[in-house]
């Protein structure tokens, strides 16, 4: 098993555990907890509101936590909420879990979990693990992650999934997603009627895959309910239509 391996199982039974006493001896309401976990993040714990939110290097973590606390408790303990924003693909979809370490996040670890593809295939796992996926601009290559508007070191694409989410605890319907089984049906604008918003401000009984657009503003991602639909732009020169490109938003 590899040492970072060992110390994020180390430290997810250590936080399941230190749940387990703020609920039973503190009197902490588990429906005040949530977690959130990034792919390569970082390692912090900070307070928002009434909620206890958690940053891991990966957000496999988070979902170990879950799993743990349900393990300890029988079952009688559950985390509410867990958002995996673009979790780690390395060692979970490219071969078996390092060193026979753990599983990776799945919609078992909590009551709620919310998964936020925003580099499938690259640093972040392509599979539906959650309760509902979202699939912002497919998924795979964010708008805006190139130099000219995100020049910050790093994986702009992996990132921006953080950055959704922190603009959709300000903003909960920031990001209006459709439900779509593919990208290539979301392009065609072949998507169910059912929609939801992506991030925090989700409806919890939504379940599936969703997509939407995002702007390329790093700051200022939404488009709104604009985003659950998709949209090219005609491209001409003088003799006529040459091809659509993806809009420059």
């Amino acid at each position: 098993m590899k040492i970072f391996q060992l110390n994020t199982l180390q430290v997810a039974e250590a936080v399941a555990q230190q749940l387990k006493k703020f609920v039973e001896e503190g009197g902490y309401g588990l429906s005040n907890i949530h977690l959130v976990g990034h792919s390569i993040g970082w390692d912090e714990i900070f307070p928002f509101k009434f909620e206890l939110k958690l940053n891991f290097r990966r957000a496999h973590a988070a979902g170990l936590v879950g799993r743990h606390l349900k393990q300890i408790s029988g079952n009688q303990l559950v985390i509410p909420r867990i958002y995996a924003l673009d979790p780690g693909r390395y060692g979970f979809e490219t071969s078996k879990p390092w060193g026979g370490g753990f599983e990776g996040i799945s919609r078992d670890d909590a009551a709620y979990v919310q998964v936020i593809h925003t580099n499938a295939g690259d640093v972040g796992i392509s599979a539906s693990v959650g309760h509902v996926d979202f699939y912002p601009n497919g998924g795979k290559v964010q708008n805006g992650c190139d130099k000219d508007f995100d020049p910050i070191p790093g994986n702009c694409n992996t990132r921006r999934a953080w950055y959704y989410y922190q603009e959709s605890v300000r903003n909960p319907r920031a990001f209006t997603a459709s439900k779509c089984d593919t990208f290539d049906q979301f392009k065609s604008n072949k998507c169910s009627s059912e929609t939801t918003n992506m991030g925090f401000g989700a409806n919890l009984a939504a379940r599936g895959d969703f997509y939407l657009r995002t702007h390329r503003n790093i700051f200022e991602s939404s488009l709104g309910d604009e985003g659950k639909k998709y949209k090219q732009m005609k491209v001409y020169d003088k003799n006529g239509l040459v091809g659509e490109i993806e809009p420059f938003v």
